[in-house]
């Protein structure tokens, strides 16, 4: 663990009142081993405790009940924040498999770190999934011991060290940077093209931009979400924004006025997508899937059934589809609110839905991409042939695309369901894809976009700009748009 990682932790960590914190140098920690990687699934499995310590209550000297302290009992390791120290109250899943409290890791993450405390590791994405089963077994824990978890905290945690502002990524000698756009201070996390040659981008920094194309200006900044934006969506010529904040704001994408907020939700809304009958349907971390009357501003629906997050929406066949890290796909009739069927077969979470019109395309963890019959909802084939996560799907013109951790781009086709090419030339993973009338375009964590020709399989353009990984690409009237881990927005 290198010495500027150890430090970031001590600025971090907050140590409760009556605890006493290690000033163990050679461990980032300071109590104890760290927590072993939690499955989201499984239910976490508590330290046994003595006997003696299993006591709701005491009675002092004057015969006056008193709550045990956290002094009284033994803490389970695996239910310590490995930064704070304290139990935590939101445990959620970072990309490495480690679980953290929400309020800690998100500083860590706001500070501007990209590797994970425990193993100094860089991370693959900056996605926090609620780990549902440890929530539920701590809760249990502090209900069985008498442990007031609110009592326990510090009413405020202490402040991470201010950082100087991040300067703009420097540009090499000769390089064109008038495509590149700043203004957003963290990941861009979302692009949605909009008529009138207009760009909205959806960023961490809890804002949201609009851009007016021909001139590369910013028109405004949306201000409203308390927490990161993560999701767009044009329906009934309204903004929608889903964040990290459980909410949905809707926008006027002239004026850039709020309109109203959907609330509901009771986690991240992470998938925002259009359906028939002029609805708006959103994903959550919650589990759930949500209809909203776009008209009237109203929730008119709530489907449940997937046991892990919602993390990417599709719609096909008159029907949304749901891709979970549940390892599953949901279709749902938004009309009648019900549940069509379960898709299994994946092993591994789904995180890329994509269709053609009559058929869905999941891709997964478990390296694979399944197709699906948007009617029957019956497997048609398994494609596989990535040796790592299959992180993004782009359907069009009788051929699939998947972009993977693997650093490829496979090339399928739509109608033989086998694979035409395996574009190479990313030196880290892909996770983004765009297809234009004559190219596929690929975004990396190596910071740079790819041009393909789909013809030759040849990589005709290499472009750089980017300070950071290429987080999402989208396109539109003949540009194609990208949006990167520093902040900055790409026209290309």
């Amino acid at each position: 663990m290198s010495s500027a990682l150890t430090q970031a932790l001590r600025a971090l960590r907050v140590a409760a009142p009556g605890r006493e914190v290690s000033q163990d140098t050679d461990s980032p920690f300071a109590r104890g081993p760290s927590p072993a990687p939690h499955n989201p699934r499984a239910p976490a499995s508590p330290t046994c405790m003595a006997p003696d310590c299993r006591r709701n209550s005491s009675t002092n000297d004057e015969g006056v009940t008193v709550s045990p302290s956290l002094e009284d009992v033994s803490i389970p390791p695996s239910f310590l924040c490995p930064v704070s120290m304290e139990i935590m109250s939101d445990p959620v899943i970072l990309a490495t498999g480690h679980t953290y409290d929400r309020p800690s890791i998100q500083r860590w993450l706001d500070s501007g770190h990209k590797t994970c405390p425990v193993t100094g590791t860089r991370l693959r994405h900056m996605e926090l999934t609620p780990n549902f089963a440890l929530r539920s077994t701590i809760a249990d824990w502090a209900a069985e011991n008498g442990i007031d978890l609110q009592r326990t905290r510090p009413s405020e945690p202490a402040a991470a060290p201010a950082e100087p502002p991040r300067q703009a990524p420097q540009q090499a000698a000769g390089r064109q940077s008038a495509n590149i756009l700043h203004g957003h201070d963290e990941i861009v996390w979302a692009l949605q093209p909009a008529p009138g040659g207009r760009l909205f981008s959806a960023s961490a920094d809890r804002t949201i931009r609009a851009w007016d194309v021909a001139s590369a200006r910013c028109l405004g900044v949306l201000s409203g979400h308390t927490r990161p934006v993560l999701a767009l969506a044009l329906a009934g010529g309204r903004l929608f924004s889903g964040s990290y904040d459980h909410r949905i704001i809707e926008w006027c994408p002239e004026s850039f006025r709020a309109l109203r907020t959907l609330e509901g939700h009771h986690d991240a809304v992470r998938a925002l997508a259009t359906a028939p009958g002029g609805r708006l349907v959103s994903g959550s971390y919650d589990a759930s899937v949500r209809v909203w009357d776009v008209e009237a501003g109203a929730c008119c629906g709530v489907l449940v059934g997937h046991a892990g997050p919602v993390r990417a929406l599709a719609v096909c066949a008159g029907a949304v589809f749901s891709g979970s890290y549940d390892a599953s796909i949901r279709a749902w009739d938004v009309e009648a609110n019900r549940c069509l069927g379960s898709l299994e077969g994946h092993t591994g979470a789904v995180r890329a839905l994509a269709t053609d019109g009559a058929r869905v395309f999941s891709g997964s963890d478990d390296a694979s991409i399944r197709v699906w019959d948007a009617r029957s909802l019956a497997c048609l084939a398994t494609l596989c042939g990535h040796a790592d996560n299959v992180r993004v799907l782009a359907v069009g013109g009788g051929l699939l695309c998947s972009g993977s951790w693997d650093r490829t781009v496979r090339v399928w086709s739509v109608d033989h369901l086998t694979c035409l090419q395996v574009l190479k030339g990313h030196s880290e993973a892909v996770l983004a894809l765009a297809l234009t009338p004559t190219q596929l375009v690929s975004g990396s964590y190596d910071a740079t976009l790819r041009f393909w020709d789909l013809g030759s399989g040849r990589c005709t353009r290499k472009c750089e700009g980017h300070g950071d990984a290429v987080r999402v690409l989208a396109a539109a009237d003949g540009h194609v748009f990208s949006g990167s881990y520093d902040g900055t927005i790409g026209i290309w």
